[in-house]
């Protein structure tokens, strides 16, 4: 790509990312303060509350204080998990989200909470222009690829506090790390953010292999021992998390491995991970479909330099 041609990507995913933004805020703003935290909201922003306020994720008080009133009217029921090694419950949400909302709720409670995922809903678009453009497509192809990043199904969740909108900035992020960064750098970030989906949601572990896929892919210009290095970190981080909540790996090993309810039934699985109603992997279909695309022509086209393994 030429200089003036790739001057003009960066201002147009500039302007992408500012017009999005400036939308999905004043949604924001309109949307927040007529409608109630609803379905997984509630009890992602109490524990946000707990990490801000308490430095902990023990919600029995917060739940006995009806915190959850801060953002809903109705009555809120917990969400537990299998209880900690001492006894005591446990959220039954991943916690990466309410880390990285805790300080936005101390700033500026539910609203501001909503308002950062509509920026990542954003950033996904103008990030989605610019591997678009960097793969050589025409300004009006970029663009229809930055709308349709931004638009639905994710662009639903630019106005709720779900995981959905940094779970695919996060996709989004380690593919153009991996295609287009230099350096040991670029296999890192994109290790990191494959470790982090997990704890954004656990289903994302399917993401997580989509990235070590796209590691594979284009292994010719970027250093695998790099990505495994950080990988292999970030697992035992994971790992360590969840011994120190419930003693084992994975609040799985609670139960022996699996509830004793649980029916090992593949395609009723597979439906469940696509289809759970607002929480499966479809609203994240049109990344992992623009992913393959990408990484099929990537594949072709990526020099084959010795990098160090």
């Amino acid at each position: 790509m030429t200089a003036p041609a790739a001057s003009f990507f960066q201002a147009a995913a500039a302007r992408v990312f500012v017009a999005l933004a400036v939308l999905f805020s004043a949604l924001g703003v309109w949307f927040v303060p007529r409608m109630d935290a609803s379905g997984d909201e509630p009890h992602y922003l109490v524990m946000a509350q707990s990490l801000w306020r308490e430095r902990d994720l023990d919600l029995r008080d917060n739940y006995a204080r009806e915190d959850w009133k801060e953002f809903r009217a109705g009555p809120t029921e917990p969400h537990y998990a299998a209880p900690r090694r001492d006894g005591r419950p446990f959220p039954g949400h991943a916690p990466g989200l309410p880390f990285l909302i805790a300080p936005v709720y101390a700033l500026g409670g539910r609203l501001f909470c909503a308002l950062l995922m509509g920026l990542l809903v954003a950033a996904t678009g103008a990030l989605a222009l610019a591997i678009a453009s960097r793969e050589g497509a025409s300004p009006s192809t970029a663009l229809v690829v930055a709308l349709a990043a931004a638009g639905p199904p994710v662009a639903a969740f630019g106005l709720q506090v779900y995981t959905e909108a940094p779970s695919t900035l996060a996709l989004l992020g380690a593919y153009a790390a991996l295609r287009f960064g230099r350096g040991s750098a670029a296999p890192a970030l994109a290790a990191a953010l494959a470790c982090a989906l997990p704890f954004l949601h656990p289903r994302m572990a399917a993401g997580s292999l989509a990235i070590a896929g796209a590691a594979w892919i284009f292994r010719g210009r970027v250093s695998l021992l790099v990505f495994t290095g950080v990988t292999a970190l970030g697992a035992a981080l994971y790992a360590a998390f969840w011994m120190s909540v419930f003693g084992v790996p994975t609040g799985l090993g609670v139960y022996g491995g699996a509830p004793e309810d649980a029916a090992f039934i593949p395609a009723q699985a597979a439906l469940g991970l696509l289809f759970d109603r607002a929480y499966g992997l479809l609203p994240y279909a049109p990344h992992f479909l623009f992913l393959a695309l990408l990484g099929a022509k990537g594949a072709a086209t990526a020099p084959r330099a010795s990098v160090p393994r």
